[in-house]
């Protein structure tokens, strides 16, 4: 029993605490360093920064360091999350047009859907190829997409990342893929650390670096948990679906100006972990068929 106590006090260090101390720690010294009046700009930078770093921290304790160069599809996040975090961390310095910004994550989808999808692609002819890769950067471009401007009118409505980010964690480790599991509760903490940044201490806006980074590590756990350990289409979906969850939220705004924020996040979050919950029964319903030697449906 000491043992197994063990094992999950070090489990949650590395995949809770590590990565929501990083986050605070770097958000309180980026506020104490730039001081108390910071632009706009700065704090989405910030948000962007704080939120990856307590991901790789956490990345780094769990994985044991970092692969380069990579040898895993999962070796290849930190490099991705560190390419999205300095383009758009400009972006957010700058102010890129529109255009320009949504061709950047255009992409980016595409180039790392075909670099993550290559050992499963490279198996199979070109058409299967082209379909499986132009779908899937399709889903993650247009998710990304609404993920971010949904941040930029509203910060709160990153919960529902935060809700994914948690569907992915538990669905992986009812699958025995503790390691996945690890990560996706990584990311679900280092994002939980800025929303508590962000609503007790100062409004700290998650800019279009911080989303990057949300989006993109998500989407990478995601693709691996669904191609490389066999989550169903139904899951994933499901997952998917719970980034959308801002939508009826916002429609009900539109209907009733006088809803509050913090009431429009309380109903957000629990709008995305319908899905999520969905999700998780139906990974339960695989396994315990597996298990019994039915096979999957």
């Amino acid at each position: 029993m000491s043992l197994f106590s063990s094992f999950l006090a070090t489990m949650l260090l590395r995949t809770i605490a590590v990565p929501i101390m990083t986050v605070l720690i770097g958000m309180t010294i980026g506020r104490i360093g730039r001081g108390v009046q910071s632009s706009r700009q700065y704090l989405k930078i910030l948000s962007g920064v704080s939120v990856g770093a307590g991901f790789l921290a956490a990345y780094a304790a769990i994985y044991g360091g970092f692969a380069f160069p990579p040898l895993q599809v999962l070796d290849w996040i930190p490099l991705l999350l560190l390419g999205v975090l300095i383009v758009f961390s400009i972006d957010d310095a700058r102010n890129f047009s529109p255009g320009v910004r949504v061709s950047l994550q255009g992409v980016f989808a595409l180039s790392m859907s075909s670099l993550l999808l290559w050992p499963v692609v490279s198996q199979i002819d070109f058409m299967r190829t082209t379909f499986t890769v132009s779908g899937v950067a399709v889903i993650w471009f247009g998710l990304w997409t609404h993920a971010d401007q949904s941040a930029q009118r509203n910060a709160m409505s990153g919960v529902t990342i935060i809700a994914a980010a948690a569907g992915v964690a538990v669905v992986s480790t009812i699958m025995g893929s503790i390691l996945l599991g690890q990560l996706g509760a990584a990311l679900a903490s280092a994002l939980s650390g800025w929303l508590l940044w962000h609503c007790l201490r100062v409004q700290c806006p998650m800019g279009h670096a911080g989303t990057a980074v949300a989006m993109v590590t998500l989407g990478c756990l995601l693709l691996v948990a669904h191609f490389y350990s066999e989550l169903s289409m139904s899951s994933s979906l499901l997952l998917l679906a719970a980034l959308g969850a801002n939508l009826p939220v916002s429609l009900l705004q539109r209907s009733q100006p006088g809803l509050s924020t913090q009431r429009a996040a309380v109903l957000t979050g629990l709008a995305a972990l319908v899905p999520v919950a969905i999700a998780i029964a139906i990974t339960v319903l695989f396994d315990m068929s597996e298990d019994s030697g039915y096979g999957r449906y």
